[in-house]
């Protein structure tokens, strides 16, 4: 039997993307809540690695699309989400591709979307997901998915009824929702 597991992640991977995502959003946040948020996702990361370690290596791993070329490149920080990365894929994981360069192209204008077109947008990105990996996660293989918090409740109906494939979703959504939290009641738009 198939085995899945979804880590629902908050894409936030050091101080910088997160000035960079602020800007790009138009929040104002200050040194010291960039700083926070960080360590806050950071340990999130550390908590889920640990518990890595207490169950069996993956074969697979699967990340969204915007971290592929990440992974390509050497990761030099050790805690966090590039800890945890440098860890699965040194305990042997094989990286998935799990969208091609049609996401790509269509992420450019997501901003501009209305939001009819960007929840068909997001379906067809997530049954493509779905597809990648019923077509690569082989039988008697464990994979890791890693995407979005927001395409949990999506990727628990697309994957819930897959025969030969247990599919399980890591519990972090305290974490989750404290961070959230955190930064709701820190940001100012601009």
């Amino acid at each position: 039997m198939r085995y899945l597991l979804y880590y629902p992640m908050i894409h936030v991977q050091n101080e910088d993307y997160i000035r960079e995502c602020s800007r790009e959003y138009g929040i104002a946040l200050g040194d010291e809540v960039i700083k926070e948020i960080a360590r806050k996702v950071d340990n999130m990361w550390e908590e889920f690695r640990n518990d890595l370690k207490k169950i069996p290596r993956f074969d697979r791993l699967y990340l969204e699309s915007t971290y592929e070329n990440k992974v390509s490149k050497p990761i030099t920080r050790s805690i966090g989400m590039d800890g945890c990365l440098k860890e699965i894929l040194s305990s042997g994981a094989k990286i998935e591709v799990t969208e091609d360069k049609i996401f790509e192209e269509h992420k450019k204008n997501v901003y501009s979307m209305s939001e009819e077109t960007f929840a068909k947008f997001q379906l067809e990105r997530e049954q493509g997901v779905y597809r990648r990996i019923n077509n690569t996660l082989k039988s008697d293989e464990r994979g890791l998915l890693l995407f979005g918090a927001f395409h949990q409740p999506q990727f628990q109906s697309i994957f819930r009824d897959v025969k030969g494939m247990e599919f399980e979703v890591y519990d972090n959504s305290d974490e989750i929702n404290n961070i959230l939290r955190y930064i709701d009641d820190k940001k100012c738009f601009r």
